[in-house]
């Protein structure tokens, strides 16, 4: 058995009401004698254009009621669509905001790695060369990640691609400051270290979902 929608019982909560003030006009009209019919067929004409006034009335007020409804479910459609446009536009410039540092990154993280595959085995001492240069941009990373922090908790696969991606990246942290002697402040002679580009494209990937939805859902 179907259950009785908001609407239904607002539609016979105005039956009843106008049955039960058709039966209160009749009582009062009765009861102090305002009216002098005399006869039955008076009774019936009186009667009858009594109720059909108070079935004009309701379905005056129905229809009202109706158009105020279908207004109002009108503006919230369009307010819904209006706020989702926002907040698409508004993770759209946030992510193309990361993307734009994402790229920037990279080639910065390239160029790293060139001038230390360059080495050999000589002091880096004067020639400019931050072993703390990875680390910073994880730093910066995590700072950009804040930005889109909401949707970093609402979707795995984006929080993942980026855990991956700085995870790569100590990674290579890690084997560029145990490539170097300490107390010679130079690189020992191990094979060279590229920038694998898997998890940097996973990572892109995540956030161009979001920074251009109709190219990619």
């Amino acid at each position: 058995m179907s259950k009785i929608n908001d609407s239904d019982k607002k539609l016979i909560k105005i039956f009843v009401s106008g049955f039960i003030g058709y039966i209160l006009i009749v009582w009062f009209i009765v009861e102090y004698k305002i009216l002098s019919i005399t006869n039955s067929e008076g009774w019936l004409s009186f009667l009858g254009g009594l109720g059909g006034g108070i079935i004009a009335i309701m379905g005056v007020y129905i229809t009202l009621s109706h158009n105020r409804y279908l207004i109002e479910e009108s503006y919230n459609r369009q307010l819904t669509l209006m706020l989702n446009q926002i907040t698409t536009q508004f993770w759209m410039e946030k992510a193309t905001n990361i993307i734009i540092y994402l790229e920037k990154c990279k080639k910065e993280i390239v160029d790293y790695l060139e001038k230390y595959n360059a080495l050999k085995g000589e002091s880096v001492t004067g020639k400019f060369f931050d072993l703390n240069f990875i680390n910073i941009k994880i730093e910066e990373l995590n700072i950009q990640s804040q930005t889109i922090y909401p949707k970093m908790v609402e979707d795995k696969e984006l929080r993942e691609a980026f855990e991956n991606f700085i995870a790569y990246l100590e990674e290579i942290n890690n084997q560029i400051n145990n490539n170097f002697n300490k107390n010679l402040y130079c690189k020992i002679e191990i094979g060279f270290i590229n920038f694998d580009l898997e998890d940097y494209d996973y990572f892109l990937g995540c956030l161009l979902y979001y920074a251009d939805p109709k190219e990619y859902r």
